[in-house]
């Protein structure tokens, strides 16, 4: 050929490559029947797209940035579309919750009547919601920020029980305008003297009535005439007289004393808040804080109050108390009013990875969640909105009774920031 009469003829410069050009031509081998099949399948494959794909992307000011790729020969350029995430976005509820709330919560341009109208505004909301597992308790929270607004973050345990008892009996049942113990409501029946044949200690009739309850004391006068106080005493307990019972045991010995206790608590139910509130004086804690959160043991309200009203005993017994109250309201899905009880304790909060924590997002379960993404994901919904917005207003209030306030969530902060950016 013609490289190989230039070859031999000498007229090329470089013979050496271009006999390594004719030999790799002429000699080359074959390609293996294995690797022709696999270039004939890669050129059958079908494309992902078979046609190019509209690129979206978020712009700065709340916009919304989409390119249309030309589909035909005939269109040369693409097609620009620049959209307000305003306008598109402008009947969604998330949107019409964002313009409401009265933020930044900053001190300097805080008007407190405001927030406290809008925290308002969001507890009555929470009444009306159908979708949440515990609409009272979701109010509650949002009435305890109010509180906290309204006080500079200076708030004591009375205070929160108060707050407990609105719209509560302290029997955990409905509310009622019958006194009792520890009826928080002012009024001048509360303060009436029992009727005849009523117990002086409980104020409730004896079970032997008025008849019964003269004839049970007369016998127990009788006994104590004549010397016999251990006789006497049991008089007085199968007789429903229990404060003379426990009189009498006080100035006995000890042993009796604490049996007269234990018969007289033995009279109440379990589920009752007076049964809580002496298991706590006695230094346990009391059994409803592994227990509440059903329809057996009623309405968590009246024990958590008379925990935080009652100041007397051992404090860290009390924290652990109401902190194990609040987890066991947590373990049955009511992350609400596991919050009251987290926050009522004092519990700090927590960062997200951590499983441990008790305290994240005011209103939200982080233990729920997957991934922070998912997380970050509520945190611009309808839920997350409400959550950051509680938070936002425990901040605030924490920060005005303290100069040094620190929350780990303020990274969630900025994803709201986001949100709002984007609305």
């Amino acid at each position: 050929g013609t490289l190989e009469s230039s070859k031999n003829s000498g007229l090329s410069s470089s013979s050496c490559e271009l006999s390594q050009y004719m030999n790799g031509a002429e000699h080359s081998e074959p390609q293996p029947a294995g690797e022709q099949a696999e270039l004939v399948h890669r050129a059958s494959a079908p494309l992902k797209y078979s046609i190019p794909h509209a690129v979206v992307s978020f712009g700065p000011a709340g916009q919304l940035i989409r390119v249309s790729p030309a589909l035909s020969m005939q269109e040369n350029t693409s097609r620009l579309e620049i959209h307000s995430l305003e306008v598109i976005l402008n009947e969604t509820q998330e949107q019409h919750e964002m313009r409401n709330f009265p933020g930044p919560l900053a001190r300097e341009d805080l008007h407190k009547v405001d927030a406290i109208e809008f925290a308002q505004q969001r507890a009555e909301a929470c009444l009306r919601d159908e979708k949440l597992l515990d609409r009272s308790s979701a109010a509650l929270l949002w009435n305890l920020l109010i509180l906290l607004c309204r006080q500079n973050g200076q708030i004591v345990g009375s205070d929160i029980a108060e707050l407990l008892m609105q719209g509560s009996r302290p029997d955990g049942g409905p509310e009622s305008n019958t006194p009792t113990l520890i009826d928080f409501d002012e009024d001048a029946a509360a303060d009436a003297p029992p009727r005849r044949g009523d117990d002086l200690l409980t104020g409730s009739a004896s079970s032997f009535g008025s008849d019964g309850s003269e004839k049970a004391l007369r016998s127990y006068t009788r006994l104590l005439l004549a010397g016999r106080k251990k006789e006497a005493l049991e008089e007085a307990m199968a007789g429903g007289l229990w404060g003379h019972a426990l009189f009498l045991a006080s100035k006995m010995d000890n042993r009796s004393y604490t049996t007269v206790l234990n018969r007289f608590t033995g009279q109440l139910t379990a589920s009752d808040p007076l049964q809580t509130l002496f298991q706590l004086l006695s230094g346990r804690v009391p059994a409803v804080a592994t227990c509440c959160g059903n329809e057996k043991w009623g309405d968590w309200k009246p024990h958590l109050a008379v925990m935080l009203s009652n100041e007397a005993g051992d404090p860290a017994v009390r924290q652990k108390a109401v902190t194990t109250m609040g987890d066991t309201l947590a373990s049955r899905g009511l992350v609400h009013a596991a919050h009251v009880c987290y926050t009522a304790a004092g519990a700090p909060f927590g960062v997200f990875p951590s499983k441990a924590e008790r305290l994240v997002l005011l209103g939200s379960s982080h233990s729920e969640n997957a991934s922070f993404m998912h997380f970050r994901f509520r945190i611009v919904s309808h839920i997350g909105s409400n959550v950051f917005h509680r938070n936002g207003r425990n901040f605030n209030t924490t920060s005005e009774s303290t100069k040094t306030c620190f929350f780990p969530h303020q990274r969630f902060m900025f994803s709201l920031g986001l949100g709002l950016a984007y609305l």
